[in-house]
Protein backbone atom coordinates (compact mmCIF):
# COMPACT_ATOMS: atom_id res chain seq x y z
CA UNK A 1 0.00 0.00 0.00
CA UNK A 2 1.55 3.35 -0.77
CA UNK A 3 0.58 6.57 0.79
CA UNK A 4 0.14 9.95 -0.58
CA UNK A 5 -0.33 13.39 1.88
CA UNK A 6 -1.47 15.84 -0.24
CA UNK A 7 -1.64 20.11 0.63
CA UNK A 8 -2.56 22.49 -1.58
CA UNK A 9 -0.70 26.10 -0.27
CA UNK A 10 -2.28 29.61 -1.34
CA UNK A 11 0.55 31.66 0.76
CA UNK A 12 3.55 30.30 2.05
CA UNK A 13 4.11 29.94 5.70
CA UNK A 14 7.74 28.97 5.57
CA UNK A 15 8.13 28.10 9.14
CA UNK A 16 4.23 26.45 9.21
CA UNK A 17 5.43 24.27 6.26
CA UNK A 18 9.17 23.34 7.77
CA UNK A 19 7.09 22.31 10.72
CA UNK A 20 4.92 20.24 8.59
CA UNK A 21 8.01 18.71 6.65
CA UNK A 22 9.60 17.54 9.86
CA UNK A 23 5.98 16.46 10.85
CA UNK A 24 5.76 14.17 7.93
CA UNK A 25 9.44 13.57 8.40
CA UNK A 26 8.98 11.77 11.55
CA UNK A 27 6.07 9.56 11.10
CA UNK A 28 6.83 6.05 11.97
CA UNK A 29 5.56 5.28 8.57
CA UNK A 30 6.35 7.95 6.12
CA UNK A 31 4.07 8.79 3.24
CA UNK A 32 5.42 7.38 -0.26
CA UNK A 33 5.16 10.92 -1.83
CA UNK A 34 3.84 14.48 -0.47
CA UNK A 35 1.96 15.91 -3.45
CA UNK A 36 2.21 19.79 -2.51
CA UNK A 37 0.03 21.86 -4.64
CA UNK A 38 1.43 26.05 -4.82
CA UNK A 39 -1.26 28.29 -5.74
CA UNK A 40 -2.60 31.91 -5.26
CA UNK A 41 0.52 33.65 -3.73
CA UNK A 42 2.75 30.62 -3.15
CA UNK A 43 5.42 30.88 -5.61
CA UNK A 44 8.06 28.35 -4.27
CA UNK A 45 8.55 25.78 -1.74
CA UNK A 46 10.97 25.58 0.55
CA UNK A 47 11.91 21.48 1.53
CA UNK A 48 11.33 20.39 -2.54
CA UNK A 49 14.59 18.75 -3.15
CA UNK A 50 13.57 15.42 -1.51
CA UNK A 51 12.40 12.94 -4.33
CA UNK A 52 9.22 12.48 -2.21
CA UNK A 53 7.99 15.81 -2.73
CA UNK A 54 6.10 16.42 -5.53
CA UNK A 55 5.45 20.22 -6.40
CA UNK A 56 3.02 21.72 -8.45
CA UNK A 57 1.75 24.96 -9.43
CA UNK A 58 -1.86 25.56 -10.42
CA UNK A 59 -3.78 28.58 -11.02
CA UNK A 60 -6.76 27.37 -9.62
CA UNK A 61 -7.14 30.38 -6.78
CA UNK A 62 -10.83 30.50 -4.47
CA UNK A 63 -11.94 27.34 -4.47
CA UNK A 64 -10.37 24.59 -1.99
CA UNK A 65 -12.56 22.16 -3.04
CA UNK A 66 -10.92 22.45 -6.72
CA UNK A 67 -7.49 22.49 -5.59
CA UNK A 68 -7.98 18.96 -3.34
CA UNK A 69 -9.75 17.47 -6.29
CA UNK A 70 -6.75 18.47 -8.36
CA UNK A 71 -4.18 16.98 -5.54
CA UNK A 72 -5.99 13.97 -5.70
CA UNK A 73 -5.63 14.16 -9.43
CA UNK A 74 -2.27 14.55 -9.20
CA UNK A 75 -1.55 12.02 -6.32
CA UNK A 76 0.00 8.01 -7.01
CA UNK A 77 -0.77 6.45 -3.77
CA UNK A 78 -2.97 3.86 -3.03
CA UNK A 79 -4.38 5.75 -0.06
CA UNK A 80 -4.46 9.62 0.15
CA UNK A 81 -4.14 11.82 3.36
CA UNK A 82 -5.39 15.47 3.07
CA UNK A 83 -3.26 17.57 5.29
CA UNK A 84 -3.07 21.33 5.33
CA UNK A 85 -0.04 23.38 5.48
CA UNK A 86 -0.81 24.21 9.18
CA UNK A 87 -1.43 21.01 10.34
CA UNK A 88 0.11 18.32 12.52
CA UNK A 89 0.01 14.61 13.09
CA UNK A 90 0.48 12.82 15.84
CA UNK A 91 3.89 10.91 15.13
CA UNK A 92 1.85 7.34 14.58
CA UNK A 93 -0.86 9.21 12.38
CA UNK A 94 -0.28 7.28 8.99
CA UNK A 95 0.74 4.27 10.45
CA UNK A 96 -2.77 3.77 11.94
CA UNK A 97 -4.13 5.48 8.80
CA UNK A 98 -2.45 2.37 7.07
CA UNK A 99 -3.88 -0.69 9.41
CA UNK A 100 -7.01 0.94 9.42
CA UNK A 101 -6.48 0.56 5.48
CA UNK A 102 -5.76 -3.29 5.64
CA UNK A 103 -9.38 -3.88 6.33
CA UNK A 104 -10.62 -4.27 2.64
CA UNK A 105 -13.93 -2.85 3.50
CA UNK A 106 -12.57 0.91 4.67
CA UNK A 107 -12.89 3.80 2.25
CA UNK A 108 -12.45 6.57 4.65
CA UNK A 109 -10.54 6.84 7.45
CA UNK A 110 -10.42 10.26 9.55
CA UNK A 111 -9.33 11.35 13.46
CA UNK A 112 -10.56 13.06 16.39
CA UNK A 113 -8.85 16.74 16.15
CA UNK A 114 -7.44 19.88 18.33
CA UNK A 115 -7.27 22.68 17.01
CA UNK A 116 -4.97 25.49 18.24
CA UNK A 117 -4.97 29.15 17.54
CA UNK A 118 -2.32 31.42 17.12
CA UNK A 119 -1.91 32.08 20.47
CA UNK A 120 -1.55 28.74 21.83
CA UNK A 121 -5.74 28.19 22.61
CA UNK A 122 -7.65 25.58 21.92
CA UNK A 123 -10.65 26.16 19.20
CA UNK A 124 -13.96 24.37 19.72
CA UNK A 125 -16.82 23.98 17.49
CA UNK A 126 -20.37 24.36 18.58
CA UNK A 127 -22.22 22.13 20.55
CA UNK A 128 -25.24 23.42 18.48
CA UNK A 129 -24.29 21.07 15.94
CA UNK A 130 -23.75 17.89 18.16
CA UNK A 131 -19.65 18.17 18.91
CA UNK A 132 -18.27 16.62 21.93
CA UNK A 133 -15.33 17.45 23.76
CA UNK A 134 -12.61 16.34 25.73
CA UNK A 135 -9.04 16.91 27.12
CA UNK A 136 -5.96 15.66 25.28
CA UNK A 137 -2.84 16.93 26.22
CA UNK A 138 -0.16 18.10 23.61
CA UNK A 139 3.43 18.56 24.25
CA UNK A 140 2.81 19.66 27.75
CA UNK A 141 -0.24 21.16 27.89
CA UNK A 142 -3.92 19.98 27.86
CA UNK A 143 -5.76 21.44 24.83
CA UNK A 144 -9.90 20.37 23.66
CA UNK A 145 -10.26 17.65 21.69
CA UNK A 146 -12.79 17.57 19.64
CA UNK A 147 -14.43 13.88 19.01
CA UNK A 148 -15.44 12.94 15.70
CA UNK A 149 -18.77 11.77 14.55
CA UNK A 150 -19.03 8.10 14.13
CA UNK A 151 -19.00 7.14 10.70
CA UNK A 152 -22.15 7.61 8.36
CA UNK A 153 -23.60 9.21 5.42
CA UNK A 154 -25.17 12.20 7.42
CA UNK A 155 -22.11 13.11 8.94
CA UNK A 156 -19.75 12.94 5.72
CA UNK A 157 -21.79 15.13 3.35
CA UNK A 158 -21.95 18.54 5.57
CA UNK A 159 -19.31 20.89 6.66
CA UNK A 160 -20.68 21.08 10.21
CA UNK A 161 -19.44 17.57 10.87
CA UNK A 162 -16.28 16.80 8.97
CA UNK A 163 -13.50 16.20 11.44
CA UNK A 164 -11.04 19.10 10.68
CA UNK A 165 -8.31 16.17 9.59
CA UNK A 166 -6.83 13.99 9.77
CA UNK A 167 -8.99 12.48 6.35
CA UNK A 168 -8.02 10.09 4.31
CA UNK A 169 -9.23 8.29 1.63
CA UNK A 170 -8.67 5.11 -0.25
CA UNK A 171 -7.94 6.34 -4.48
Amino acid sequence: MTISVFTPIHKVDAERIRRLYENLSTQTRPPDEWVVLLNGEAKDMPFQHHPWIKVHRTEITGNIGALKHECCRLATGDVLVEVDYDDALVPTALERIESAFADNGVQVVYSNCVEIDDNGESRTYSAIYGWKQRLARIDVRDHIQMVAFPPQAQYMRRIEWASNHVRAFWA
